[in-house]
Order: C-alpha cells, then structure tokens, then sequence
C-alpha cells in the first residue's frame, strides 16, 4: 500500500500577488493583440495565443464543474430542509 504525504501550508501572499498579476498582464496582453490585424502578429505570439485559450478554456471547465458541484450540493441541501418540513407538518401533534 502507497502513503501519501500531504502538507497543508499558508497560503503564500507574495506568490499569490505574483500570480494575480501575471493572470492580469497575460489578459492585457491577449486583449491588445487580440485588436491587431493578422498579418501583423507574429507566429510565436499566435502560438502564445492558442496556449493562453486553451489554458483559460481549461480554468472555466473546472470552474463549471465546481459550481455544477455546488449546485448539487445546495439543491440536495434544498430537498433535506423541504422533506424535514412535510415530515413535521405531517406528524400528530402531542396537544
């Protein structure tokens, strides 16, 4: 049988502003070049391009299956509280 060690840590402010920003220039970055004719941009920033959609395409996949998950979780939630109400809305009444 395998261990798996696992570390929880805090989080890293500096990496996490790094990070932040560099989400923020890469989208900056698209939106200009987004803007420039074709024949005007080079092969490697097109290549740029289509690795920088596929990674954002990839983020809001995983972002949809989170929320889809959630919903899940709060509709389930939704159901428990709506069936403990008909129960006692159906159960005598000691008085």
């Amino acid at each position: 049988m395998d261990t798996i060690n696992i570390e929880i840590r805090k989080p890293n402010r500096i990496k996490e502003l790094l990070h932040n920003f560099h989400d923020r220039l890469e989208d900056t970055l698209f939106s200009i070049i987004q803007r420039l004719p074709e024949r005007l941009i080079p092969h490697c920033l097109i290549e740029w391009m289509e690795q920088y959609l596929n990674k954002r395409i990839f983020q809001l996949q995983q972002e949809t299956i989170k929320q889809n998950w959630k919903n899940i979780y709060l509709q389930k939630a939704v159901t428990e509280i709506h069936n403990k109400q008909q129960d006692a809305k159906e159960a005598p009444s000691d008085n």
